[in-house]
């Protein structure tokens, strides 16, 4: 099991994050599922539930700060 998760894991998953919330608001379909599978293939052996934990976090401190950015 990965221990922490690495400044390149992190900054992989937030630029994968902002570019399915740029595609949404964008009006354009977004498979989380498939950007999940695909960010994990890039990362050292995190779970599916492990980057959708780490979307979660994101989005929580990530929505107060972008309703108010132009994205």
């Amino acid at each position: 099991m990965p221990s922490s998760w690495s400044r390149d894991e992190v900054e992989l998953v937030v630029a994968d994050y902002f570019a399915m919330l740029r595609a949404e608001l964008a009006g354009e379909p977004v498979n989380k599922a498939e950007h999940n599978r695909q960010l994990r293939a890039r990362l050292n052996g995190r779970s599916k539930g492990s980057v959708e934990f780490k979307y979660a976090n994101i989005s929580a401190v990530a929505m107060p700060v972008a309703s108010q950015v132009r994205l």
